[in-house]
């Protein structure tokens, strides 16, 4: 499998937690920008250091900011636990 269709494997198991945990949260998803970066990092997974790719999610702007950190923090979490070859999430709460 070529780097590319690993990426898009990777962001399309991403969606999947980010648009259960935002609709859950009754949060518009559809404006999320999802980007799994071509260079891996270190970072820790349970008790083990890994080499894996870091995922960027960028929010829209929005009021109810508060409401995006809980739901970015929950879905972080989601996906490093979830996700094998993501070792970290980075995001972006746009005011």
């Amino acid at each position: 499998m070529n780097i590319l269709n690993k990426l898009e494997r990777l962001i399309q198991k991403a969606e999947e937690i980010i648009v259960k945990e935002m609709s859950k949260a009754k949060i518009p998803y559809q404006s999320v920008e999802i980007i799994v970066h071509n260079a891996k990092r270190v970072g820790v997974q349970g008790d083990k250091r890994t080499y894996c790719f870091p995922l960027e999610l960028n929010f829209p702007p929005n009021q109810r900011k508060q409401i995006y950190e809980k739901c970015a923090e929950l879905i972080s979490s989601r996906i490093t636990n979830e996700i094998k070859n993501i070792n970290g999430v980075i995001y972006t709460l746009k005011t």
